[in-house]
């Protein structure tokens, strides 16, 4: 079974971001990661390298994700307004 998810596209301070929330049912999103972004790419007409990705796991923390060296960023954080500030600067220091 896949990953069952919600998820929105926004803009923070001129930065596009995904953000998806595991629903717990099925498949984990951490887990199924790379068919979740087809959907939502599928879904949505965007383009995964125009974003940062944040999602929320099954137990309620915030992490990232680079669609681009298919690797997780640890963010750790229940909030997802302090995820959001990290990726952000995490991808600022990224060369």
């Amino acid at each position: 079974m896949d990953a069952h998810f919600t998820h929105k596209v926004k803009k923070v301070y001129d930065t596009n971001i995904l953000s998806i929330v595991d629903l717990d049912r099925g498949r984990t999103v951490t887990n199924n990661i790379e068919k979740v972004l087809e959907r939502i790419v599928y879904m949505e007409q965007i383009m995964l390298n125009k974003f940062l990705i944040i999602y929320r796991d099954t137990e309620g923390y915030w992490d990232g994700y680079d669609s681009e060296t298919k690797k997780f960023i640890a963010l750790r954080t229940e909030d997802e307004d302090l995820a959001i500030r990290k990726i952000i600067e995490k991808s600022i220091k990224k060369p």
